[in-house]
């Protein structure tokens, strides 16, 4: 948001759970900067094809708990200070690229991550698979950006929906 707002950026696309979409939209329109929807979905689990879940039918949260989650480690949360969580938990494994998240989840026994959902052809290249979760959260992506849009943004933010389309 300040790299938009300070016009390094053209635009942002932002994540945040929809049950904070006051508090996300609220930091956006504080800064004079616009938005737009991308996209409301439900997170997703990311697992090894082996995954003991795999098979499993209706995943919920609490089946996750013996498990160990792969998380990206250097994610900026726009979260309301008292909603972030230190570390979250025990179980919890820091990557920050995505071929060591991927590489973590094929290699350290019953990990996991929550992702948005992915092109099937990503899964099947990286031997992955992803489970819907009953209980998941809804979240929003968001474009964001100053005053008028370019055409070089516009049509990046085209091209966006179209890939969100395809999923």
């Amino acid at each position: 948001l300040d790299a938009v707002a300070q016009e390094e950026a053209q635009i942002a696309v932002v994540r945040y759970p929809s049950a904070r979409s006051a508090h996300s939209e609220g930091l956006v329109k504080a800064r004079g900067l616009h938005l737009a929807p991308l996209w409301i979905y439900r997170m997703q689990l990311l697992v090894s094809c082996d995954h003991p879940l795999v098979q499993h039918a209706g995943v919920t949260v609490d089946d996750l708990a013996p498990f160990p989650e792969v998380a990206h480690g250097d994610l900026t949360h726009i979260a309301p200070p008292e909603e972030h969580d230190a570390a979250h938990a025990a179980g919890r494994v820091l990557v920050y690229d995505r071929a060591g998240e991927f590489e973590a989840l094929r290699s350290i026994a019953g990990a996991y991550m929550w992702v948005s959902p992915m092109p099937a052809g990503t899964l099947a290249r990286e031997g992955l698979a992803s489970l819907p979760c009953a209980d998941a959260a809804l979240y929003r992506d968001t474009a964001v950006w100053k005053g008028r849009q370019t055409p070089e943004a516009a049509a990046f933010l085209e091209e966006v929906r179209r890939e969100i389309a395809s999923l």
